[in-house]
């Protein structure tokens, strides 16, 4: 079948590239043709790569701007390579199928995702694969009603968290099924290439993911304490953090290879954490969100969750050295998971095609 897919493919972020990627791999095992359907809102995903001067001119960090700016301009560049790994639709085309997901593309509280044709205006065949809602509920998507009536349309619906289930669950009035993310789909070197850096190989690093301004000085400076106690270094890779005491621009591709020979990982972003679990890594996480929450509880790892009341050099140390991870129980964990939501992705997609797959 010739298959479109609705995502954020194009964000300035490693997971979302990461996600389509690892779908659009999938698909093609089996045979399909892949395309991305554009949501026509290439220049919002452009701006996430660089800061804009204020409306008033007001600019109170320059050195700061413009070393963000830079970063994030070699970053557009970078990204932009493994985009032309993606194909995108051009309308011509004529698809058989279309599939919403995966990602935050349900989140009616961002405008950007308020936009119809992620919830399948205008598309027909359409399912959804591991879409998420974000911070929204079910109440958020009341004055919705478009989208809300595309949701209900859809006969195979999939979330990838607890809390889409709910709010699925109280649009539509039956409960979606719960799949993994496409990025547990495939072991990483499915969709991992080798990353070259003298600083890296010459250095022990703690690698940390999180979003700029996501984390208090505090925790920063906890963090730095610890890693320098250590004899390590804090790196940051593809979100830049300019307190680190190095940051790495990286291919979405090569992302994985820089948390491979890490010694630890510290995140609290939803993908921070699937790479950390996928490359085997002991990590804490600091959750910025409930699908973050959702995913740790899922795996049983709650233990590696650090409060923001708890922040201490001993604290972090108990669980990166003294807390055992057992990662053959959670690689079963991730077999199971992969074979029943490639096995819902299968039924759904042989349900509009006959053909063998």
């Amino acid at each position: 079948m010739k298959i479109g897919i609705v995502t954020v493919e194009k964000s300035a972020n490693v997971g979302s590239f990461l996600q389509a990627y690892a779908l659009q791999k999938v698909l093609e095992a089996w045979g399909h043709e892949v395309y991305f359907v554009s949501a026509g809102q290439e220049s919002f995903f452009k701006r996430e790569y660089c800061w804009f001067i204020p409306k008033r001119g007001n600019l109170k960090y320059p050195v700061k701007f413009i070393k963000r700016n830079l970063d994030g301009l070699k970053k557009y560049k970078l990204f932009a390579q493994d985009h032309k790994k993606l194909k995108t639709w051009d309308k011509k085309e004529k698809l058989d199928l279309f599939i919403l997901g995966s990602d935050e593309i349900w989140n009616v509280q961002r405008k950007i995702f308020q936009n119809p044709i992620y919830y399948g205006k205008d598309l027909s065949p359409v399912i959804s694969y591991a879409v998420s809602v974000g911070d929204s509920e079910g109440k958020d998507f009341l004055p919705f009603h478009e989208v809300t009536e595309c949701i209900r349309k859809i006969e195979f619906l999939s979330v990838r968290d607890e809390k889409s289930c709910e709010a699925v669950k109280r649009i539509t009035g039956k409960y979606p099924e719960k799949v993994c993310d496409p990025t547990f789909l495939l072991d990483t070197e499915a969709y991992t290439e080798p990353y070259e850096d003298i600083y890296l190989k010459e250095n022990r690093y703690i690698l940390v993911y999180f979003y700029n301004g996501s984390i208090s000085v505090e925790i920063k400076k906890k963090i730095r304490e610890y890693a320098h106690a250590k004899g390590l270094k804090v790196v940051s890779a593809a979100l830049y953090n300019d307190w680190c005491d190095y940051h790495v621009t990286c291919r979405p591709t090569q992302y994985n290879d820089i948390v491979r020979r890490a010694e630890y990982v510290i995140t609290g972003t939803f993908h921070g954490n699937v790479f950390a679990i996928q490359n085997r890594k002991r990590f804490i996480t600091i959750p910025l969100s409930e699908k973050v929450r959702d995913l740790i509880c899922n795996f049983g790892l709650q233990d590696r969750i650090l409060e923001l009341d708890d922040l201490s050099g001993e604290t972090m140390e108990a669980i990166l050295e003294h807390q055992n991870m057992d990662y053959e129980k959670i690689g079963k964990k991730i077999q199971k998971m992969r074979q029943s939501s490639l096995e819902f992705l299968k039924n759904a997609l042989e349900n509009y095609d006959s053909s063998d797959m």
